[in-house]
């Protein structure tokens, strides 16, 4: 039996035209998580009612281009290592195995300070091959939002995530349905989000298609973001810009000086959130908005990396919030990670909203 028959028949969706790395992975799947994926796919494909690529195969999918991104990056470290000899000591020989892509892909991230920067946001290697890719470039700048979800798939934009992939997609899905009731039952006009690849993105548009089809079209959606790399480039907003549909906006802009209005809501979604000065700094600002609106402010935030602040030490500044006076502001606080089944471990989720 051939290794594409024993895939099938272990139930690993086997598809030729994926790049290699990519069916390697998918050999390696743990059911559990096939199944999941295989979860959202069917939510997509009911929520849209159409058959996946429209868009043209030959012109590659977003997986293509993150693939390729990858592959960009790793030829630019073995550049910089300059000889064969460094590129076997410093990559091969400490990885142990010159076919495993995820571990080749790390090493050369930390050579090229990728790794400083959050090895899984967009970088400039994601936004060049994108860039390489001018037909599907033209038809994402083309595509209303409808038009993407029905063409991209989940593993499009989860590809990155290699490690811990099932635990993030269910609280992924998790954050997105708490931010869809909020949206539905508040009135909300107007979303302001940070997003990397367009992962929450991608499956917060899917829940809302399947809730309200009107608010799905209408819904003002802003991303924004306010990195740069060590050059300077505003890489993460590039890619924003270029891989997302046209009816979203993509601006360089700090979450801070959006100033909320009723209908507007925001979604601060970091990756570490600053330590206790990034904290002091997002109470300040929602005792500043406090006053002024009723509308609900959402935050996640991750305890596992530079920006670290205990869970307790957090808790206890919302604690305190929530029994504060703000003017006649008095904050309620849902907290979406203790006793959730689908939170993820180590990247806390928090709401607000003034009663």
């Amino acid at each position: 039996m051939d290794a594409n028959a024993q895939n099938a028949q272990a139930g690993v969706p086997v598809n030729p035209a994926l790049p290699q790395v990519v069916q390697a992975y998918l050999r390696k799947m743990k059911p559990s998580l096939r199944n999941l994926i295989q979860q959202l796919e069917n939510i997509r494909a009911q929520a849209t009612d159409t058959p996946y690529n429209l868009w043209n195969p030959d012109d590659g999918t977003l997986l293509n281009v993150l693939v390729e991104g990858e592959n960009l990056l790793i030829q630019s470290a073995r550049r910089k290592l300059k000889t064969e000899a460094a590129w076997q000591e410093k990559v091969i020989d400490k990885v142990g195995d010159a076919n495993n892509h995820i571990g080749i892909l790390k090493i050369c991230s930390d050579i090229l300070g990728i790794n400083k920067e959050n090895r899984l946001q967009p970088n400039i290697y994601d936004v060049n091959a994108l860039k390489a890719r001018r037909n599907l470039l033209n038809k994402i700048s083309k595509s209303s939002r409808l038009e993407w979800i029905k063409n991209v798939s989940v593993l499009d934009l989860y590809w990155k995530i290699n490690r811990g992939l099932e635990t993030k997609l269910r609280d992924l899905k998790r954050r997105a349905e708490e931010l869809v009731n909020h949206v539905m039952t508040n009135g909300i006009e107007e979303l302001v989000i940070m997003d990397g690849h367009g992962r929450f993105l991608f499956i917060f548009l899917l829940l809302l298609f399947g809730r309200d089809q009107n608010k799905f079209k209408s819904l003002k959606i802003t991303v924004t973001d306010i990195f740069e790399d060590k050059q300077g480039r505003d890489v993460i907003t590039q890619f924003h810009k270029l891989a997302f549909p046209k009816d979203i906006k993509s601006v360089q802009k700090n979450m801070y000086t959006f100033k909320t209005t009723k209908k507007q809501m925001l979604y601060f979604n970091f990756c570490g959130i600053g330590g206790v000065e990034g904290v002091a700094r997002f109470i300040k600002y929602l005792r500043d908005i406090g006053p002024r609106t009723k509308t609900p402010v959402m935050i996640s935030y991750s305890v596992e990396r530079n920006g670290y602040v205990s869970k307790e030490a957090f808790d206890n500044f919302l604690v305190n919030l929530a029994s504060e006076q703000v003017g006649q502001a008095q904050f309620h606080l849902t907290i979406m990670a203790k006793n959730d089944p689908d939170a993820r471990k180590g990247f806390l989720t928090y709401s607000f909203k003034r009663n």
